[in-house]
């Protein structure tokens, strides 16, 4: 909305949270607004993930602020994430978690964007379960077209345990996405 508020909802499938489990639905809500008359801006919300048919209580919340600066054609942003219940009461034993990232972004000419992003995420572990912060990147090139925005993204991680995620689950992926705002 023109007055910097906004809400959404965010779907995909999933293969984890056990039998009955194949989605995950994420609404969220914030406020964005520019600096005065600056090239900078920040974005402050809330994120609720959630895992319908899932055995264990995944579900949490997640609160997230971002300050960016941009000039024509190049945006850098810094973000911080906090949930008090990483993924909820059955994952880590209600451990909160901070995660934190940077994130590039150059316009090109034809509607073509470079980015790229590194971040940390970090846990307040319970005993059983240390050592568990990773690193996460990825970079990527998108266009614009005929309304759509086409994305082309390697992520990646370095240092996710096994207690956290099994077997390839982090191992780099080539992600290709269809994305249309409104």
């Amino acid at each position: 909305h023109k007055s910097g508020w906004y809400a959404g909802a965010w779907s995909s499938n999933t293969e984890f949270g056990g039998d009955g489990n194949s989605m995950e639905f994420d609404p969220y809500i914030g406020f964005s607004s520019a600096v005065a008359d600056t090239n900078w801006r920040y974005d402050l919300g809330y994120w609720h993930y959630h895992f319908p048919g899932a055995q264990s209580d995944l579900d949490y919340g997640e609160f997230y602020g971002t300050a960016s600066y941009g000039p024509d054609g190049v945006n850098a942003s810094f973000s911080v994430f906090y949930a008090d219940d990483f993924f909820g009461s059955d994952f880590f034993g209600e451990g909160s978690s901070v995660a934190f990232h940077g994130k590039f972004i150059y316009s090109l000419a034809n509607d073509v964007t470079l980015s790229a992003r590194v971040g940390r995420q970090t846990f307040d572990e319970p005993a059983a379960l240390i050592d568990q912060n990773y690193t996460y990147y990825d970079i990527g090139v998108s266009k614009r077209w005929i309304g759509l925005t086409l994305d082309l993204r390697w992520h990646d991680t370095v240092g996710v345990k096994s207690d956290y995620v099994a077997g390839s689950l982090a191992d780099g992926r080539l992600v290709a996405r269809v994305s249309r705002g409104f």
